[in-house]
């Protein structure tokens, strides 16, 4: 089965060594990164690429990340692409936003909200997981080292 999630966006405006394995990872797992700094430089690979995944490290300015993200999901040429939040609000001010639901994670205009601090590989394995139930992948199937569907 073909894999129909292979390129991810990163959005991470905060230099983190973290992001150097999270890159790491992702391309060692055959995924192609563009790495960006600005909301601006993601419209532009936007433009100009196709993305399947948009990773966005939302701490440095929530604002304007809710406000992408939000942007992304309702313009009828990127409504496709899978959006992951990352936040470190629990960590940094003791807010908990909880995303667990559909419809709490529709509010928020993401497929997937993950808390931080979190390392590369766990997004990864979420990711992973996550995918598989879009494809209608069997459980089974996420288990295997190789993984065949990647």
């Amino acid at each position: 089965m073909e894999f129909g999630y292979t390129t991810i966006l990163l959005i991470h405006m905060e230099d983190s060594p973290s992001i150097g394995k999270f890159k790491d990872i992702f391309e060692d797992k055959g995924f192609t990164l563009y790495q960006v700094k600005t909301i601006d430089e993601a419209y532009q690979i936007l433009g100009s690429q196709s993305v399947e995944i948009i990773v966005l490290d939302m701490d440095s300015n929530y604002e304007q990340a809710f406000r992408f993200l939000h942007r992304v999901k309702r313009n009828r040429n990127l409504d496709h692409i899978f959006l992951i939040g990352l936040s470190g609000a629990h960590s940094q001010y003791g807010i908990y936003i909880n995303a667990t639901t559909r419809e709490e994670r529709k509010w928020l205009n993401c497929d997937l909200f993950v808390h931080k601090p979190l390392n590369a590989m766990y997004l990864y394995k979420l990711l992973k997981k996550e995918i598989a139930i879009l494809q209608g992948i069997d459980g089974t199937a996420l288990d295997s080292a190789d993984e065949p569907w990647l």
